[in-house]
């Protein structure tokens, strides 16, 4: 097409040339009517191809307001690019500096669809603001989303106050039936504040308890839901090479969650000591003995060395094993999680916020290891805020788990300042984190896991296992008829997008070999202020992960805007008509 643009711009330029070196006028007439002739077809050639004369964009603007809910989003992968100011070709996105994110910021899926370009969050204002500022006004909640019967529903509101909500507002949870099981009001005291409500479920099923905020007819009302699981109760060992605070703050919990466990101690080398808690009966079996039937083995690194030949073949015969990684691990330990498949690589220890948004809590301290080639379907706790630390992957636990069994590591060694400081329920939420992924083998399949934190309806949904292999697995709605497939985004995860929201859960199919899993998609208004903080978060830590392009390659120039070139052609056809009038006259 452009070949054809420019030959009938050559051919009309000669032609015009010619007709006015025919005319009866002057030389000089005749000299500048030729040039204004050449400069018109010039200018409608230029019309075609713009030249590149602008210098290269070296800002923009990403209004995240300008995305709200409904824009498609999840669905596309150009929704993000709709908000930039001013609009960039692919090419120069890829060479921007620094793209500027303002208001609350955007999910990860979203800000994965645009180049690695550099992010910069900014305020209200479009200055510079530290990310970790992005959720002043969020909130954050936190409550579990199984539980076994007869345990407690704990939800905690974490929020800034008095920004958030004015002082002394009314705040109730509703159980199912919609009768008020716990109220309170929002503290008076400075920011953060922390609202907790809990009751304990009496009937196993899955359940939509709500938060109302407020009174009458300005109230709000969140879903929080929560599956009542009737299970069993789990045999654990404990065996340790030395005493210690950890080892009995752990101890002392796993008895007062009436788990039947074996602690055994290592005093010195052939003098043992050994309690069974809440009902074991093991009798006078070794501790490694397939006959005592235990669930989880929770283990100290330091007893490696210790093992001999018959106990480490027995270890290999345990369904679960988790290991208490710590600073002096033997080398021999390390071989063993290498020929395992989980390489562990030393490196320097660090000190993590608690995860969950405990931030109120100690810091946990971590031990010289961190986890190498992680795969997509691994179970890993971080610290907060999540994600990689200075480039390296620093992980408090490390798991991964089959139908068959599963192997973990823990590298923190200090949660017991948590019991000591009067945050047990922190300290319950982190090693309830830590032994569930431990125990999924024990139902009839391996776990299931969800990329985001508050599903929604209408938006991407990416469920995760090691037991998704052959056809993509069907998640259907329990109270509806809409079934849906899956569609393959990573190895071992699926992506749905559910319409309504509600509970779903996975249908069984023969080939894919996963545990029984229910979902519980939200509606896609649902916790606005909690969107708010998730967005905040997953921009800030995009900011901080992302390095931008490298600066080898400058970016293009920008193209003279067509408007501008056709104003300039209706200026010299103006032009050329009236000097043509003036000849006539």
């Amino acid at each position: 097409m452009s070949l054809w643009i420019t030959a009938t711009c050559i051919a009309g330029a000669l032609v015009s040339l010619l007709l006015v070196a025919r005319r009866h006028a002057p030389a000089q007439r005749r000299v500048t009517a030729g040039v204004l002739q050449l400069a018109i077809w010039l200018a409608a050639w230029l019309l075609s191809q713009p030249p590149q004369l602008l210098p290269a964009p070296d800002a923009a603007l990403l209004d995240s307001e300008r995305l709200q809910d409904g824009d498609g989003l999840a669905h596309t992968a150009t929704g993000p690019r709709q908000a930039i100011t001013p609009a960039l070709t692919s090419r120069e996105l890829d060479a921007l500096p620094a793209l500027a994110v303002s208001g609350p910021g955007l999910y990860r899926e979203d800000l994965l669809a645009l180049p690695p370009v550099r992010l910069r969050v900014t305020g209200a204002s479009h200055e510079h603001a530290a990310p970790a500022t992005a959720a002043a006004d969020g909130w954050q909640p936190r409550w579990p989303r199984q539980l076994g019967l007869g345990q407690e529903l704990a939800l905690q509101l974490q929020l800034q106050l008095p920004a958030t909500l004015p002082a002394e507002t009314p705040v109730k949870l509703l159980d199912p039936f919609g009768t008020a099981v716990a109220e309170t009001t929002i503290p008076a005291s400075p920011p953060p504040g922390k609202v907790t409500l809990a009751d304990t479920p009496r009937l196993a099923g899955r359940w939509e308890y709500q938060l109302q905020i407020g009174e009458g007819p300005s109230a709000r009302r969140e879903a929080v839901p929560v599956q009542v699981n009737r299970g069993e109760r789990p045999q654990v060992l404990l065996w340790l090479a030395q005493p210690g605070f950890e080892s009995a703050a752990l101890s002392r919990w796993l008895q007062e969650s009436r788990v039947p466990t074996r602690v055994v101690t290592r005093l010195a080398p052939g003098i043992e000591r050994s309690r069974n808690l809440n009902g074991f009966d093991g009798g006078n079996r070794a501790p490694l003995d397939p006959a005592n039937g235990f669930d989880l083995l929770i283990l100290d690194s330091q007893l490696w060395p210790q093992l001999d030949r018959r106990q480490r073949q027995q270890l290999r015969q345990q369904a679960s094993v988790l290991w208490l990684v710590g600073d002096e691990a033997p080398e021999g330990f390390i071989d063993y999680a290498r020929a395992n498949g989980m390489t562990l690589e030393r490196d320097r220890s660090a000190e993590l916020r608690a995860p969950f948004g405990d931030r109120e809590t100690p810091a946990l301290g971590t031990t010289s290891f961190r986890p190498v080639a992680v795969q997509a379907t691994d179970r890993v706790l971080r610290g907060a805020p999540a994600g990689p630390v200075d480039g390296r992957d620093t992980a408090l636990y490390w798991g991964r788990g089959d139908a068959d069994g599963a192997l973990g590591f823990v590298f923190f060694r200090n949660s017991y300042r948590w019991i000591t400081a009067g945050y047990g329920q922190a300290f319950a939420r982190l090693w309830q984190a830590v032994l569930e992924p431990q125990l999924a083998y024990r139902g009839s399949g391996a776990p299931v896991t969800v990329r985001q934190a508050l599903p929604r309806a209408g938006h991407r949904v990416t469920l995760c296992s090691r037991g998704f292999t052959g056809a993509a697995p069907l998640l259907s709605a329990v109270a509806g008829e809409q079934r849906l497939a899956g569609t393959q985004s990573t190895d071992g995860c699926y992506a749905f997008w559910p319409r309504e929201h509600g509970w779903y859960e996975l249908e069984a199919t023969a080939e894919a070999a996963v545990a029984p899993f229910s979902l519980y998609v939200f509606a896609a208004d649902a916790w606005p202020a909690w969107q708010r903080t998730l967005k905040a978060q997953s921009t800030g830590q995009m900011a901080t992960a992302r390095l931008g392009p490298g600066r080898e390659a400058p970016a293009p120039h920008r193209p003279l805007p067509r408007h501008w070139l056709a104003l300039l052609l209706l200026g010299l056809l103006a032009i050329s008509w009236w000097g043509e009038r003036k000849l006539k006259r």
